[in-house]
Order: structure tokens, then sequence, then C-alpha cells
């Protein structure tokens, strides 16, 4: 089983379901964090427009989770102190040829302003 040699920890948050609110309007719940150890962090890659009129900014990471993970397109995750946003899903992906299981490569975005 592959392993990161000197990964960060990172918080996991699940999405549970959505709860209509005063406004009859559906909000996202979610489960408490969890702490995974052992996970590969990627280099951020910011990006701004640049017209220097904005000030918004979209960060994305790549984290490369411990084998066997599963992750809904719905959760979230905290990475450095930071809130970042699952883009797609990211299902347990196994070698066809042996059988072994691969990190859980998760695409992540910030986006803030």
């Amino acid at each position: 089983m592959m392993q990161v040699g000197h990964g960060e920890t990172v918080q996991h948050v699940r999405w549970s379901h959505d709860e209509r609110n005063a406004h009859n309007q559906l909000k996202p719940v979610f489960h408490d964090p969890v702490e995974i150890t052992n996970v590969g962090v990627d280099v951020p890659s910011p990006t701004e427009p640049l017209n220097g009129l904005s000030e918004r900014q979209i960060v994305d990471v790549v984290v490369f989770l411990p084998a066997g993970s599963t992750v809904g397109h719905r959760d979230k995750f905290i990475v450095r102190g930071e809130e970042y946003e699952v883009v797609g899903d990211a299902p347990a992906i196994t070698n066809f040829f042996t059988g072994t299981p691969f990190l859980t490569e998760t695409k992540l975005k910030r986006v803030t302003g």
C-alpha cells in the first residue's frame, strides 16, 4: 500500500444533508471535522485577475489522502487553517493489474473576495 512519507494533518468535513432555513432555502449541514494524518499536500496555485480591478483570488490545491479514502463533491477540507471545497468526487482507486490501492487524489478550491 502506498503512503506519504512526511505528510500533513488535514481535517475532512463531510457533507451530511440539506435543511431548509426560515426562508425555505436549502442550506448544507456538515458532520464534525475528522483529522486525517499523513496527507500529501501539493503546492497551492493561486490565480487572480490581471486587470487589477478585482480582489478575488482562487487557490487550487491537490491533496493525496490515504489509500482507500473516499470523498464526496460536497465535502470540505481544512488545510493549513484554510477551508477548501472539493472539486468533483474522489473515489478510492486500486490498480486493476495488482489490486494495490492508490492514494486518493482530491482536488480542492478556495475562492476569496
